[in-house]
């Protein structure tokens, strides 16, 4: 029985998937098996993953009806034999150490999930290529050394830390350990179809986990292609995920007795992605078409807390640029919290992460 399973869901991949192979094969720690899971690609990415298979008897390939992303991951789930789960987009890369550092510290706090940081490769459709670099793990509470882990109680109490982390919400960014997701029968949500489900699932990992490490060091390259990549195409279908996002969100939070202003707080970081979505090259609807989709969020979530104003004025005195957001959101000032958007998107894609 191999230490980990390393799933990665194959489609369209001929061009990229040697190289996400190729970066798991290179690890230090070779006690793995790669699931390659081809998703019913109409190319040849078949025939190339029994190609690579050839070349290395840890390489495991399963084809499959086309499902999408969540089913070729839950399928992959299901036939993992390793003790831990590690995930790898086809078209992504794991740095040196992915696998050797990070199951030292499973193993050392005897953990469910460890999560750390990542270098985000961003291709522009206009060729230009920007690193973004993490750096929010390292400024967790209670961290040394560039490690913590959180137990029990500490994972509700530092939620907010942990939700700001440098995005700790994907799924790739994390080992998990295969029997806490057995047990807690943790599998992605096939619905989603345009992203968020590692969100989504990700949140019933907090509200289940009785043990969490977080790690500042960087071992993921996540290439971000504006001309391939789901989370660079608009569909009306993406505004209602982020909305089931967010009220999940705010249910764990309730649950967790958490104020007004930290649920707000949540809903604005969720209103954050969904303008992301709106203000994407391909989000080719209306101005009219996106302020609908903002008061369609507004309704489903903000609309539905009993004292807004009271919570939103809480909000500024903490985060202020979400507080403003709150106040222009529940104005209804959706043209201008769109423009104001695009000045922070642009902020945050000059290469560094900023804090916000």
């Amino acid at each position: 029985m191999p230490t980990v399973s390393v799933i990665i869901p194959v489609y369209k991949s001929l061009e990229v998937l040697e190289t996400a192979v190729q970066s798991v094969l290179s690890q230090s720690f070779e006690d793995f098996e790669l699931l390659l899971i081809e998703d019913g690609s109409p190319d040849d990415s078949l025939a190339l993953c029994r190609q690579l298979a050839a070349k290395d008897a840890r390489i495991r390939v399963y084809h499959k009806e086309n499902g999408g992303i969540c089913s070729a991951r839950n399928y992959g789930m299901r036939l993992a034999r390793g003790k831990y789960i590690a995930f790898l987009d086809h078209d992504d890369e794991y740095l040196p150490g992915y696998l050797s550092e990070n199951l030292i510290l499973l193993e050392k706090y005897q953990a469910d999930v460890v999560k750390f940081e990542r270098v985000k490769e961003k291709h522009a459709l206009d060729g230009t290529v920007t690193l973004l670099h993490g750096s929010r793990i390292g400024q967790m509470p209670g961290i040394g050394d560039g490690v913590v882990c959180y137990r029990g109680a500490e994972i509700a109490e530092h939620f907010p830390a942990i939700r700001e982390a440098a995005k700790t919400m994907y799924i790739w960014d994390g080992i998990y350990r295969g029997d806490f997701l057995r047990q807690n029968q943790l599998l992605f949500d096939e619905s989603f179809r345009f992203g968020h489900e590692d969100m989504m699932l990700n949140l019933e990992v907090l509200a289940a986990a009785q043990s969490m490490v977080f790690h500042a060091g960087e071992y993921y390259k996540h290439k971000y292609r504006e001309s391939t990549s789901t989370s660079a195409t608009f569909d009306g279908v993406r505004i209602a995920d982020s909305v089931r996002v967010a009220k999940r969100e705010s249910r764990l939070l309730a649950d967790w007795g958490y104020p007004a202003e930290q649920v707000l707080y949540s809903y604005m970081n969720a209103l954050f992605v969904t303008m992301n979505i709106l203000c994407l090259p391909g989000a080719n609807c209306s101005q009219k078409k996106k302020k609908e989709l903002l008061e369609y969020f507004r309704k489903e979530t903000v609309g539905q807390m009993t004292d807004l104003s009271a919570a939103v004025k809480k909000l500024f005195r903490i985060k202020k640029l979400h507080g403003m957001l709150a106040w222009l959101f529940m104005k209804r000032q959706y043209t201008v919290c769109l423009a104001a958007f695009r000045v922070y998107f642009r902020l945050t894609n000059s290469g560094t992460e900023v804090s916000s």
